[in-house]
């Protein structure tokens, strides 16, 4: 994937043609851990420009005002709200994992329609998902690692 070409130092991928299925399955991996990830920069990102408005816990009268940003919030969620969170991530990841692993990158019939029709404009984008899906890996890790040395990016 250019500009960064093929990309394994931990030499997962050793010895693995690129259509056995566990090499399909890394590669499925990687896309879907670079769409997390690019998620997740935004998730950690927005909340320090931007606060919804309205009541998080009408139990506890905690407001979305109240919740700090960056990885601060997980300890002011209430527990029913990550066990909602996990729940829905555990559906999602359920819902998908045969379409997923099939092919990857693959989202389902009738996604994207207009750029299918142009393999090569396909091949280009699926080449920029997986380079900004590994910038993204490594910006999340980088904005947690600032946080927790006490030394944030975002303020």
């Amino acid at each position: 994937a250019p500009p960064i070409g093929f990309f394994d130092p931990a030499g997962l991928s050793r010895g693995l043609d690129t259509e056995d299925e566990e090499f399909k399955f890394l590669q499925a991996a990687e896309i879907k851990h670079g769409r997390v990830a690019m998620l997740a920069v935004l998730g950690y990102v927005v909340p320090y420009f931007f606060k919804l408005p309205g009541i998080l816990d009408t139990t506890t009268g905690l407001a979305f005002a109240d919740v700090p940003a960056g990885h601060a919030a997980v300890t002011k969620l209430p527990s029913f709200g990550l066990v909602q969170i996990l729940l829905l991530n555990g559906i999602l990841e359920g819902a998908t994992w045969d379409i997923m692993y099939k092919e990857p990158g693959y989202a389902g019939p009738g996604r994207i329609p207009m750029i299918q029709k142009n393999p090569e404009k396909l091949k280009t984008l699926a080449t920029q998902e997986i380079n900004n899906g590994r910038l993204a890996m490594v910006a999340i890790l980088g904005l947690i690692a600032q946080e927790l040395i006490g030394n944030p990016v975002l303020k």
